[in-house]
C-alpha cells in the first residue's frame, strides 16, 4: 500500500520488519519499486529473493519495472534465466 502511495521508504520500512517473508511480500516489494520507477532497486530485490519463491507474478513485476526504468539489458538478462 505505501509503494503504491508513492511513500517508498515507509515500503522498505515494513518489508525489512517482516521476518518470514513470503512470494506475496517480496512480489509486492518489487512492484512498489517498479511503480516508483525504481527498477534497479526491483531487479536486485528479485535477485535476492530466494528461488523458491519467485512465481510468474514475481517475473512480471520484475520485468515491468526493468521495463519503466529503460533497464533493456537487465530486463533481456532475467528473461533469459526465466527460458
Amino acid at each position: 500500500m505505501w509503494g503504491k502511495c508513492g511513500s517508498i521508504e515507509n515500503a522498505k520500512n515494513v518489508f525489512n520488519l517482516v521476518v518470514d517473508r513470503d512470494t506475496i511480500t517480496y512480489n509486492a516489494m518489487i512492484n512498489a519499486f517498479g511503480l516508483n520507477g525504481m527498477g534497479s532497486q526491483a531487479a536486485e530485490l528479485y535477485r535476492e529473493m530466494p528461488n523458491n519463491l519467485r512465481d510468474h507474478v514475481s517475473q512480471i513485476c520484475v520485468l515491468n519495472a526493468c521495463s519503466h526504468a529503460g533497464l533493456l539489458h537487465e530486463a533481456r538478462t532475467i528473461f533469459n534465466e526465466i527460458s
